[in-house]
């Protein structure tokens, strides 16, 4: 699929991937490679990434995340470890690693496997993408005193369009030529690289200004009690703060 997906890199114009259904119903969409290119092109820079900074693929080469890895490699003209995708795609990895974008799943598995955690706090720059990412591997990482970054993002905008650093606070900040505005309480994203027109989403935010917000949940999941709107993910969030509290206040003990 590697091989496949840089032929189509050389010998095409633009390449054809499918969505996964954030801000509608799962469909085709295809974008030059230059739109591409201005998506790599603000990571790359974001996380100063240099010709020998080595990079590790562990998502599957089907997904935007897969394929953005790939991209950056080819933009950025730096050396890229492949890796079957797992749970644990540091497990046979020797390589120093530079860059790699994982999902919370797989953030899991390495946290709770010695081996693979000591090769993943060599590791320079963490992207993590993919779904929200519980409270308790929040504080693995702050534990581990490990610097990580979550994106925000959908296949609609070739990647994440913000990123926030896991643990400081829950700030998400838009990268380069991107802003935001918000049409009942939901994000809208402005992109005039990638996309002619706004991008509406069902994710609940509060916009802090037009380049950063908080996420606050899924407009699909919200609880209407006695008028009052109330987001699963915020009541999770607080779940396993407490849990976290409580666990502490028994250590001490």
């Amino acid at each position: 699929k590697v091989i496949t997906f840089c032929q189509q890199w050389e010998n095409g114009d633009s390449i054809s991937i499918h969505t996964s259904g954030s801000t509608g119903k799962p469909k085709e969409i295809t974008f030059t490679k230059a739109q591409f290119i201005v998506s790599a092109l603000k990571t790359i820079a974001f996380f100063n990434l240099q010709r020998n900074s080595k990079s590790l693929l562990c998502l599957s080469p089907d997904t935007i995340g897969g394929k953005m890895m790939m991209v950056r490699a080819l933009v950025g003209n730096y050396p890229l470890v492949l890796t079957n995708p797992s749970l644990d795609p540091f497990e046979h990895v020797e390589e120093q690693i530079d860059f790699v974008a994982l999902v919370p799943a797989q953030l899991a598995h390495i946290l709770n496997n010695p081996t693979s955690l000591t090769k993943l706090k060599k590791v320079k720059h963490i992207l993590i993408g993919g779904a929200d990412i519980p409270t308790e591997l929040i504080s693995h990482l702050r534990i581990h005193k490990i610097t990580a970054y979550q994106s925000y993002g959908m296949t609609e905008t070739i990647s994440h369009v913000a990123l926030r650093e896991i643990g400081e606070d829950s700030t998400y900040h838009a990268m380069p030529g991107i802003h935001f505005t918000s049409q009942n309480d939901c994000l809208t994203i402005h992109y005039p690289e990638i996309q002619s027109k706004p991008i509406p989403t069902t994710d609940i935010v509060e916009l802090v200004d037009e380049k950063s917000f908080h996420w606050k949940g899924r407009a699909d999941f919200v609880i209407n009690s006695g008028g009052k709107k109330i987001h699963p993910e915020e009541l999770e969030k607080r779940r396993a703060m407490i849990r976290e509290m409580k666990s502490r206040l028994k250590f001490r003990a």
